[in-house]
């Protein structure tokens, strides 16, 4: 199950990743390039960005969610294994309903000034039976993590974007022996990272 948290970050924290990351850039990966095709279905959303988080400012996060006792990772050493980028979702574009294959998985949430008109809801479902969905608007400082136990299966999507870049940090957890560059596994259809 997936769990909404508050205030992810301190406040100078969250601002300098705000200041450092909001901006879709020059140097930004394409979502064509490096997602599966899966999540741009197959080329035909527009283009989404991700950005290479800085070595620095991965050590900052991955320290203060390990060391604050009400972070979800406390002294969870699975941490360790990683892997943290910056997602930039346009308008007009979405994350199409999938699962993830890593152990647990982390989205903060960077736009300072979001409301539901904005859309890029973050939507999941309790399992793929399922005809509930819980949906979270991607409010500043807040995020939305799971730790997946063997056999979870967890759908979730985002609704599409509007008016401007929906700017998320994206946190993908694995196993020692997990594979991290396996972004697709085709036994599951939908599944990705």
């Amino acid at each position: 199950m997936f769990n909404y948290i508050e205030n992810v970050f301190p406040q100078d924290v969250i601002d300098s990743l705000h200041n450092k990351y909001i901006t879709v850039k020059e140097d930004d990966l394409l979502s064509y390039d490096i997602w599966p095709p899966l999540m741009t279905e197959n080329n035909t959303l527009p283009v989404n960005y991700t950005e290479r988080i800085s070595k620095k400012d991965k050590l900052t996060v991955l320290s203060l969610l390990f060391d604050n006792e009400d972070s979800p990772f406390y002294k969870d050493t699975r941490i360790r294994y990683t892997n943290i980028a910056i997602q930039k979702i346009s308008p007009g574009s979405k994350i199409p309903r999938h699962t993830d294959t890593a152990l647990g998985s982390l989205t903060v949430f960077l736009n300072k000034e979001y409301d539901t008109s904005n859309g890029g809801n973050f939507v999941w479902w309790e399992d793929e039976e399922s005809k509930v969905s819980y949906s979270v608007i991607p409010k500043y400082n807040s995020g939305v993590w799971a730790l997946y136990n063997e056999g979870d299966v967890l759908p979730h999507e985002v609704t599409t974007v509007n008016n401007y870049h929906r700017v998320s940090i994206q946190f993908f957890i694995w196993g020692k022996d997990q594979d991290p560059t396996v972004k697709y596994a085709p036994e599951k259809e939908n599944a990705v990272h």
